[in-house]
């Protein structure tokens, strides 16, 4: 209420404003006042050039390739709302809102929806929605609230974004990656991952990273390398947190274990001491990364950067000390993605440096980390709620072990026999998705379901909206 009743005071400023300029005398250039340093303003070669460099925008091939979509939309909502239905209409006056309609499209046609508060928006409500578990719930209560279920409008993160809901959404956005959208961070996600990270680099540098680090993170790295290390910290992890116990909080016991696997994964790191110091850090920087972008003292984002600037450390402490090994011992290849980052460089002989492969490192211990034990827990909870479904994994696993001699650890191989085990698994993803869905930034404006989504504005999917 107060912000429209603010919005009517300023419009009634700019009213009186213009009412002034039109009371002057006559003689007074009001035209010029009005408009300013124009095409309809100016003469010579500065109207030739505003002439030429609007045409492109104003011929037949804007009105073929540019504006017919916007026309043809803007003209059935002017319909819609003005004309059907009515015994009378005041053509001119509808008309002349109807033009401005058409040129600009994207202030009166954009989803149904709220911006929220200035700045904050909805994003506490958003966030809300995900800690008390019903993510869905943000985005059913305003698809009920504006008759929309395909696309509404709000602002998170302090950013007008557009919410797709329903698959239709997802395989539009997903559809038109580099075209009509692109992927985007929220703020506090860049400036903790820090520069030259595969999750903030873009086109070749974005391809070469991947490039470079599929190597280890493919299938031959997980049968060749990772096998052995996993099964042992599997192991010990569930002779020490889980044998003899009656009850397990899966959640707050799957999490260290993760963690202590991606450092031993990527970094050959297996000391306990300096694994769960670096975990007691990681642990307030995930809290920052969902956080505003606010750096005072006492902010989550305050705290997740001063926690990611000490993991960094320690991570560049652990690179000098890698590359100090690798010189001395003449290696020519990787044990880990660590030595891999660091014995190889892109088409120009440049290497990364110890701050960019910390970036690479951090990203990798959050991507192997965080989604992986709420994918786990969920699993664990989906198959006590559905004993049948566990007891057919629980065979098609004896059956593989029975394949196997002792102490002879699981291989890709094996891993693809787990057919059973793997559609129970993608079931579970499907109905309880890890994360609540991607943010991807709107390259031009372009139309959906019969609105305008104007470029710069952020797009975001319902990862659980209508199974």
């Amino acid at each position: 209420m107060a912000a429209t009743l603010l919005a009517f005071f300023f419009l009634f400023i700019i009213v009186c404003f213009f009412l002034q300029i039109h009371r002057k005398k006559p003689g007074t250039k009001s035209i010029t006042t009005l408009f300013g340093k124009c095409i309809i303003t100016c003469r010579g070669d500065e109207a030739k050039w505003l002439r030429k460099m609007m045409l492109p925008y104003l011929g037949p091939d804007a009105l073929s390739n540019r504006y017919s979509v916007t026309m043809d939309v803007v003209t059935r909502l002017h319909i819609q709302n003005h004309w059907e239905g009515r015994n009378e209409v005041k053509v001119f006056n509808t008309v002349k809102l109807y033009l401005f309609e058409l040129a600009c499209p994207t202030s009166n046609n954009l989803p149904p929806g709220s911006f929220g508060w200035p700045f904050l928006g909805e994003t506490l409500e958003f966030i809300r929605s995900q800690t008390d578990g019903t993510p869905e719930r943000f985005v059913r209560e305003r698809v009920e609230r504006y008759g929309s279920p395909l696309v509404f409008k709000t602002s998170l993160l302090g950013h007008p974004t557009a919410i797709f809901s329903g698959p239709e959404g997802n395989k539009f956005l997903f559809g038109n990656e580099n075209k009509l959208v692109a992927m985007w961070l929220p703020e506090a996600v860049g400036r903790l991952f820090g520069n030259r990270c595969l999750n903030t680099t873009r086109g070749d540098e974005a391809k070469w990273l991947r490039k470079t680090m599929l190597p280890c993170l493919g299938p031959d790295a997980l049968s060749n390398r990772y096998c052995i290390a996993m099964d042992e910290v599997t192991r010990l992890h569930i002779q020490s947190q889980w044998e003899g116990r009656s009850e397990v909080t899966v959640f707050d016991t799957v999490k260290p274990y993760l963690f202590e696997l991606a450092c031993r994964l990527f970094l050959n790191l297996d000391d306990p001491r300096r694994v769960t110091e670096l975990g007691s850090l990681f642990n307030t920087f995930l809290k920052g990364l969902g956080s505003l972008p606010i750096d005072i003292p006492g902010t989550q984002f305050y705290r997740g950067k001063r926690a990611a600037i000490a993991i960094k450390k320690q991570l560049i402490m652990i690179i000098n000390q890698r590359k100090l090994t690798l010189k001395q011992e003449n290696a020519s290849s990787f044990e880990d993605l660590l030595s891999h980052l660091l014995l190889n460089s892109d088409e120009n002989g440049q290497f990364l440096s110890e701050m960019e492969i910390a970036n690479n490192i951090l990203l990798l211990l959050f991507a192997g980390h965080d989604t992986s034990a709420v994918s786990i827990t969920l699993l664990m909870k989906c198959l006590g709620e559905h004993p049948d479904v566990y007891k057919n994994v629980l065979k098609e696993q004896l059956g593989i072990l029975e394949g196997k001699a002792p102490g002879e650890v699981l291989n890709w191989e094996d891993i693809q026999k787990m057919r059973y085990s793997w559609n129970v698994v993608c079931e579970v993803l499907r109905l309880n998705p890890p994360v609540i869905g991607s943010f991807r930034e709107a390259l031009v404006d372009f139309e959906y379901a019969g609105y305008t989504i104007p470029k710069g504005w952020k797009c975001t999917h319902d990862t659980k909206g209508r199974r």
